[in-house]
C-alpha cells in the first residue's frame, strides 16, 4: 500500500479522470470520442478510407431542399483526420461568439496550412457526421432529436455538454452549428441543377451540416449545405471544423497551434483570431448575423440576407 501523502496526491488526478471535465480534447489524444492515433494532432479522429453512399434518399425532402439536400451518391474517401469537435476543439470549451464569412476562409486557410491542417472536404464532413450507414442525424439513422444536441446555436453551452450529440465515427457537437468548407467535385455533382448559372460565392466553399434550428431554408439534416455570397455578414451559427492530412504531425507545429488556438478561446471570435487589431477597436456586436433561418430562394441563387437569421 503507498504511503497516504502518495495517495492524496494522486487523488485529484483520479476525480479528474472520473468526471470527464478535465481541459483536453477528446477523440485522439485521449477521452472517449474517438481513437488514438498517431497519425493524427491531439483532439482528431483518424478516419480510415472508404467507398460509401451518402446522402439522401428521401425524395420528398430533395423536393422540399432542393439545392441544398446532398442526394445519395458513391463518394470515395482516402485516410483523413477530422476534430473531434469544432474549433476551438476541446471538450469544456466555449463555442466562438462569432461566425465566419465566405470572404475570411482564404485567410482562414492560409492559416490553417501553416499549421498542417486545412478546412474538411463537404464530403469529409458528411461521412464524419453520417458514419458508413448513412445516418440522417448524427445521432440516429432516421429521426431528429431534439434534445439530443444543444439546442440553442446562438448560445450554446460548453462544446461535450450533450454526451448524446456524438455521430457513429464518435465526432462530438455536428448539429448545432454548420462548419465552412471546400465543396468537393462528388458533392457538387449531386447540386448542380439546382444551381445552373453557378454557386453562391464562386463554388469552392460550402456550409456543411444543420443547425440546432431545423425552421431553417437548408435541410435540417446531415445532408445538409448551404451557400452565402462574398460580402455577406458572417452568421454565428457557420463555423469551423478542422481536417487534416494524416502522417503531418510535427511536434514544433503543435506547439504553435496550440499558442493559436489558446489566443482563439481567450478572445472568443473568429473575427479576432484572424485580425488581432480587432482587440483594439469597439467590435460590439457589429453587422455580424443572430443565425441562419433566411427564408433565401435555394434554388435560384438567393439565400437572403440574413440579420435574424441564415
Amino acid at each position: 500500500m503507498p504511503p497516504l501523502s502518495s495517495a492524496l496526491l494522486a487523488l485529484p488526478l483520479l476525480l479528474a479522470a472520473c468526471s470527464g471535465k478535465e481541459d483536453v480534447p477528446l477523440g485522439s489524444g485521449g477521452g472517449d470520442g474517438g481513437g488514438v492515433s498517431e497519425r493524427c494532432p491531439n483532439g482528431m479522429t483518424e478516419v480510415a478510407a472508404a467507398t460509401v453512399d451518402l446522402g439522401e434518399t428521401d425524395t420528398e425532402l430533395l423536393e422540399t431542399y432542393f439545392g441544398s439536400a446532398i442526394p445519395l451518391q458513391r463518394t470515395t474517401l482516402g485516410d483523413y483526420c477530422i476534430g473531434t469537435f469544432p474549433l476551438p476543439g476541446f471538450a469544456g470549451q466555449d463555442w466562438t461568439t462569432d461566425g465566419l464569412a465566405v470572404q475570411q476562409l482564404e485567410q482562414v486557410e492560409t492559416l490553417l496550412a501553416a499549421h498542417n491542417r486545412r478546412l474538411c472536404t463537404t464530403a469529409e464532413l458528411l461521412y464524419g457526421a453520417a458514419g458508413p450507414e448513412n445516418w440522417r442525424h448524427p445521432y440516429a439513422a432516421e429521426q431528429r432529436d431534439d434534445t439530443a444536441c444543444d439546442p440553442d446555436d446562438q448560445n450554446p453551452s460548453p462544446l461535450g455538454t450533450f454526451p448524446g450529440c456524438e455521430s457513429p465515427l464518435g465526432l462530438r457537437d455536428f448539429e448545432v452549428r454548420s462548419s465552412w468548407s471546400v465543396l468537393d467535385e462528388t458533392t457538387a455533382s449531386g447540386l448542380y441543377e439546382a444551381w445552373p448559372s453557378g454557386f453562391p460565392g464562386g463554388g469552392r466553399y460550402a456550409a456543411y451540416g444543420a443547425t440546432s434550428d431545423a425552421a431553417t431554408y437548408y435541410a435540417p439534416t446531415n445532408f445538409s449545405v448551404h451557400f452565402h455570397g462574398d460580402g455577406e455578414d458572417p452568421y454565428t451559427n457557420n463555423g469551423l471544423r478542422v481536417c487534416a492530412d494524416v502522417d503531418r504531425v510535427d511536434s514544433a507545429v503543435e506547439a504553435d497551434w496550440t499558442a493559436s488556438i489558446t489566443t482563439l478561446r481567450e478572445v472568443g471570435t473568429f473575427a479576432v483570431w484572424l485580425d488581432p487589431s480587432l482587440a483594439t477597436e469597439d467590435t460590439g456586436t457589429g453587422d455580424t448575423g443572430t443565425g441562419d433561418t433566411g427564408t433565401g430562394d435555394t434554388g435560384t441563387g438567393d439565400t437572403g440576407t440574413g440579420g435574424t437569421g441564415d
